[in-house]
């Protein structure tokens, strides 16, 4: 018969051994590590979702279990419209 009991123990045992092989947790307890994952929520993204934008405070942090992200940052710049429309005079000229 399946105890159930004993497989959520072992699936516990194995995502807190995932947790431990990162280099960010691989000085934390065995108790700190299991604290840390018990208070984490397990999050699906799809391709292109964004978890957060530039500019929003985000109040927590997101290990990448498996795939791939992107992180952007924007540029905004100002431009002197008379510098620029004086650099396209002289040099179309």
């Amino acid at each position: 018969m399946v105890n159930l009991e004993e497989i959520e123990r072992k699936n516990l045992a194995d995502e807190i051994s995932n947790f431990a092989n990162r280099f960010i947790f691989k000085e934390l307890s065995l108790n700190a590590l299991k604290t840390l994952y018990l208070n984490c929520d397990v999050c699906d993204y799809r391709k292109l979702q964004y978890v957060y934008r530039e500019g929003e405070k985000p109040d927590n942090f997101f290990i990448i279990k498996s795939g791939d992200f992107e992180v952007k940052k924007s540029i905004f710049f100002f431009l002197n419209l008379t510098y620029y429309f004086f650099f396209l005079f002289y040099f179309l000229n």
